[in-house]
């Protein structure tokens, strides 16, 4: 009896002491980086310059966010808001794109107009304080159950965009522009939240950010390039962001901000109220589009990471007190 009584309890013993090994090996492991976490997965590449590609839908509305005609002369307190999707990177002159079926990183925005140079006609874009856009269908003069709706969701006066995160296993929604404009943004908006963006200050020689549009003279008005430079206001992406000068312009040379881009503004074809041969299809009436550029400095490790890394150390105590005490 005494024997059996001794295997067992060895046999027991032995179990506990692996599963702690094995809880101890997964923390160092992670502590080193070589365990993937799941925010980190195939979206950015950490320690080198991001250069993001992306696509958006956009239209203008007035200061109470109703939906106005493209060809709108824009004065301050109008704003550009609508629906964006990457759709791949470059790191290190190697390209690769975003596999829509398996992988998503979409969402929404909004830029107010604050101001227009009178000399040059550029427009100087901030935080918008509304969050609520739509289309007066009915032209009741107001919003009414029939018109076209959508929220941004984003926090008034700080926030200009928010990206979501959808990857399989769990089911992926494909961002489109030919639905209705909450049928679009809804698809946009599928899935946990990435980051946000706007106007902040994150200190370290971190500047709080700028946007504005260069618009062309007629007669390619409504066309232009916009520039920014933003930061991080919620950040669930798994990394920290460096500071960089926006390479794409000249004009705020010497500040740092962790997401710079330029895009070429442009009227959308496929648009509703744009001229062209074929009946409009879209809802969006501008299309803007590349690049973006971000640099990833470090991958943060998730809470579950770190908890994992503290019952990892914790084994480690127990081996300690164990042998300390044997």
């Amino acid at each position: 009896m005494w024997k059996q009584g001794l295997v067992s309890f060895m046999s027991q013993h032995k179990e506990g002491l692996m599963k702690r090994y094995a809880v101890a090996v997964i923390g160092i492991l992670l502590s080193l980086g070589v365990v993937a976490t799941p925010a980190s997965a195939a979206v950015f590449v950490a320690g080198a310059d991001n250069q993001v590609f992306f696509v958006n839908f956009e239209n203008l509305y007035d200061s109470t966010g109703k939906w106005l005609n493209p060809f709108t002369a824009p004065v301050p307190g109008q704003i550009l808001s609508g629906i964006i999707g990457l759709n791949g990177l470059r790191v290190n002159n190697v390209d690769s794109d975003f596999d829509d079926t398996t992988f998503q990183l979409s969402g929404v925005f909004a830029q107010e107009i604050v101001s227009i140079d009178a000399m040059t006609g550029t427009l100087t874009l901030g935080v918008p304080t509304v969050t609520t856009y739509y289309k007066d269908l009915d032209l009741s003069g107001g919003i009414t159950a029939g018109d076209d709706v959508y929220s941004t969701g984003l926090a008034p006066g700080s926030e200009m965009f928010a990206f979501y995160l959808q990857q399989s296993p769990d089911p992926v929604t494909t961002l489109e522009s030919d639905g209705t404009m909450l049928d679009d943004v809804t698809k946009a908006t599928d899935g946990s939240l990435f980051l946000t963006l706007g106007f902040t200050d994150p200190g370290a020689g971190v500047d709080p950010g700028y946007a504005f549009t260069a618009l062309f003279p007629p007669p390619l008005f409504p066309a232009g390039l916009s520039f920014a430079g933003l930061n991080l206001i919620q950040n669930n992406s798994g990394f920290t962001f460096a500071g960089l000068d926006n390479p794409f312009e000249n004009v705020f040379n010497g500040t740092l901000q962790q997401v710079v881009y330029q895009t070429s503004f442009n009227l959308n074809p496929p648009g509703l109220n744009n001229p062209n041969p074929d009946p409009g299809t879209s809802p969006w009436e501008f299309i803007s589009n590349d690049p973006a550029l971000i640099h990833p400095d470090t991958v943060i490790p998730e809470p579950s990471s770190m908890w994992l890394l503290g019952m990892g150390l914790g084994s480690f105590g127990v081996f300690r007190r164990k042998k300390f005490l044997v």
